[in-house]
């Protein structure tokens, strides 16, 4: 959308340059293109009122044509899965029952957590990193709890 507004402004400018004057003088095209790159070195161009007022009109106008941006939709929500559920606090419980996670536990709760819903998800990690935190874990995977790679 940016980049549109940009556009315009670029071919609105283009449209009223023979309008512009700075003290009166005609502006280059190079004072022009310096000063819309913010140059402090060229004089900043004047624009009659009356191009001003073409300018805005001819920005609006291609705005209110332009299609709107989609709006990103929203993942569907999970429906509650129970084995799933029972599935991820199992691992973590095995795992907590041994005193390490490593990679496998993190692929298979990976596995797992897609079909939870965002409270069981939560519910399920939150337990999982304060037996981490806690030293009743030790984690044998890099970077976070479920990263791909076992540390060496």
């Amino acid at each position: 959308m940016k980049g549109l507004v940009i556009a315009i402004a670029m071919a609105a400018l283009a449209f009223v340059v023979g309008r512009w004057s700075a003290g009166g003088a005609p502006v280059s095209a190079s004072a022009v293109g310096a000063a819309a790159q913010g140059s402090a070195a060229a004089p900043a161009p004047r624009l009659d009122p009356a191009s001003a007022g073409a300018v805005r009109t001819i920005i609006r106008q291609e705005l209110a044509a332009a299609p709107a941006a989609p709006k990103p939709e929203e993942p569907p929500p999970v429906e509650r899965d129970p084995v799933a559920l029972a599935k991820a606090h199992d691992l973590v419980d095995r795992a907590v029952a041994v005193g390490h996670w490593t990679t496998a536990d993190a692929r298979a709760l990976k596995g797992v957590l897609p079909r939870l819903t965002a409270d069981e998800w939560e519910e399920v990690m939150t337990a999982l990193a304060a037996h981490a935190n806690e030293g009743r874990l030790r984690v044998e995977t890099s970077g976070s709890l479920l990263a791909p790679e076992e540390v060496k």
